[in-house]
């Protein structure tokens, strides 16, 4: 490759000189990440599957985090006898903290 050899072409001549046709198939799916093979396996499958898991709880576990924190906030103030607009002030700033986090864990 370096002296001026695509990388499709290097691969392809390295790869036709190698005994094993595993380790040569191996060679061009390394070397080539344009070629996609799907085998359809149960073990592709499961990435597929557990990829698509991830994008679906993102959501719920933000709008837990949107729903609650106001209210456990509020529970707080109330127990805590927090009446200072200065402390109210630093709870809603607190507030959109964890949601700021809750949203970047999310996304």
């Amino acid at each position: 490759m370096y002296l001026g050899a695509g990388a499709d072409e290097a691969i392809s001549r390295a790869s036709s000189r190698l005994a094993s046709y595993s380790a040569s198939t191996a060679l061009q799916r390394a070397g080539l990440p344009s070629v996609s093979v799907n085998e359809g396996g149960e073990e592709s499958l499961g990435l597929e599957t557990s990829g698509q898991m991830a994008a679906e709880t993102k959501l719920p576990i933000f709008m837990t985090a949107a729903f609650f924190t106001p209210i456990m906030l509020l529970l707080y103030a109330v127990f805590s006898h927090v009446t200072a607009p200065e402390r109210m002030v630093e709870l809603v700033a607190l507030e959109v903290i964890i949601l700021d986090i809750a949203f970047y864990v999310c996304s």
